[in-house]
């Protein structure tokens, strides 16, 4: 989403939500800093959502993180869920877990460092 359909006073939010409701698509870009932002695990939750509903189209993104941390939340991912765990309750943690293994069940794009 562009930053230019969010307006001064909007709630961030409620416009992301509305985005994810009426778009067709998205493109789920993880970084070794995804799972460290609720904010990234919730929409993730609500795109894969969507995805289960109707016809929508996820492209996931691995910019320079290997699939396997982000099915089975290794490495950063790893590290991250263990700081959320302090802050979230179970349920929380266990819908955040199930998204990371769903999106890191779809065949996307790896971006790696040239060897």
């Amino acid at each position: 989403m562009d930053n230019e359909n969010i307006n001064l006073g909007d709630k961030i939010d409620e416009t992301i939500k509305k985005a994810i409701k009426y778009s067709k698509s998205a493109i789920v870009i993880l970084s070794d800093k995804f799972a460290s932002s609720k904010h990234c695990l919730n929409e993730l939750v609500l795109i894969l959502e969507r995805n289960t509903t109707s016809k929508y189209f996820v492209i996931p993104i691995f910019y320079y993180v290997e699939t396997d941390d982000v099915n089975h939340q290794l490495g950063k991912f790893g590290d991250a869920f263990k700081q959320l765990k302090k802050q979230h309750n179970d349920d929380k943690i266990e819908k955040w877990r199930a998204a990371l293994a769903q999106i890191g069940g779809i065949l996307g794009k790896e971006i790696k460092e040239k060897k």
